[in-house]
């Protein structure tokens, strides 16, 4: 790991000095009809098709419905899932290796805080309320999710007590809970980060493929409500050992921000972030890369049509092909339907920053 790390900070010096040159491309930005902030999305198994459920259709209008689009033919599915969950915002999806959409959280249209958890099931098409126990999290909205080894891990949000920083893990096979007893001086309670998960070791052919060979890697977000409270640091949580980490980051560094779009490439040690809102109240319509092991930043800059600068999208990433697809989310820009609320489907093809 350490001639591995000396060579790819060689290579972010580089960058740093004579400027990034790579080949993330805008390949294509897709009106669909939908806009939508603050909602899910996630990608069925087979990568052909998004689930987008809940959100904002306009001011103040949160909803239930999910919509299935197809990315083969850029058109929506029509569904007929019975057992939907009420409309919210602000809640998380994860989506498993069987196939199975998991909605943690949120904010519902009764104004209620919410800790349930429901599953979507696309083979049956048909929703579930999960049957957990152990040690429930708080009712949160804003927080993040992510999924490694069939279990989902919980961080940060807030509800009527204010901002959170606990971090809660879901066996999705046994159905059980866990409050986590963090190590190490976490981050402080925050709204609106991002949040991958990147795997320990470099070697990709060997590293442990358990929840215990992950870090989960959190970045930015809001640690109280207005711009003074943006934030762009970043942090690791040991996913083995339960213990958090600031990272000392160096290079272009983004602007302290909220609502940003995050994946994990393929590659093992590299995170990619799209836009976000900043502290100065200015959308953002960058791309950077971190780099795990040299805790660096760099900005690049995409070729072809770049999308409107937004925030509160959402972003995955397309399983072996390093394409972050996003949808939706807000901007200062009006649009025919909704002002500011988006509708488009925007791809991004993604290559490494620091190969």
């Amino acid at each position: 790991m350490g001639s591995l790390r000396l060579f790819l900070h060689c290579i972010s010096l580089l960058v740093l000095l004579f400027g990034a040159v790579f080949g993330d491309h805008w390949e294509s930005i897709v009106k669909t009809g939908h806009p939508r902030s603050d909602h899910s999305v996630t990608m069925t198994t087979d990568t052909r098709y998004l689930l987008i459920f809940g959100g904002y259709t306009g001011p103040m209008s949160p909803v239930a419905k999910l919509l299935k689009y197809d990315l083969e033919q850029g058109t929506f599915v029509d569904i007929q899932s019975t057992g939907e969950p009420s409309a919210r915002i602000k809640h998380t999806a994860v989506q498993t290796a069987d196939n199975k959409m998991i909605v943690f959280g949120g904010y519902n249209s009764q104004k209620k805080w919410l800790n349930e958890v429901y599953v979507y099931d696309v083979a049956s098409d048909s929703w579930q309320l999960l049957q957990v126990t152990g040690s429930l999290p708080d009712p949160r909205v804003a927080h993040s999710a992510v999924l490694v080894d069939n279990k989902m891990v919980v961080f940060g949000g807030n509800n009527v007590n204010g901002f959170i920083n606990n971090v809660f893990k879901l066996d999705l096979s046994t159905k059980v809970w866990t409050k986590v007893n963090a190590v190490g001086t976490p981050p402080e309670g925050r709204i609106e980060h991002s949040a991958v998960v990147l795997p320990k070791s470099s070697n990709l052919d060997r590293h442990d493929t358990t929840i215990a060979g992950y870090y989960m890697v959190v970045f930015g977000g809001a640690r109280w409500h207005g711009p003074d409270g943006y934030m762009n640091d970043i942090f690791t949580f040991d996913l083995g050992t339960n213990t958090w980490k600031t990272l000392p980051a160096e290079g272009d560094l983004p602007s302290r921000r909220v609502g940003t779009g995050a994946i994990a490439l393929s590659n093992g040690y590299e995170m990619v972030i799209y836009s976000g809102y900043n502290i100065d109240g200015i959308y953002e319509g960058d791309v950077r890369h971190f780099n795990l092991a040299t805790n660096t930043w760099i900005e690049v800059f995409p070729d072809g049509s770049a999308p409107e600068d937004r925030w509160r999208h959402q972003s995955v990433i397309a399983s072996g092909s390093d394409q972050m697809i996003m949808f939706a989310g807000f901007s200062d820009k009006d649009v025919k339907q909704w002002p500011g609320y988006r509708d488009d489907l925007l791809t991004l093809t993604v290559q490494s920053a620091f190969e």
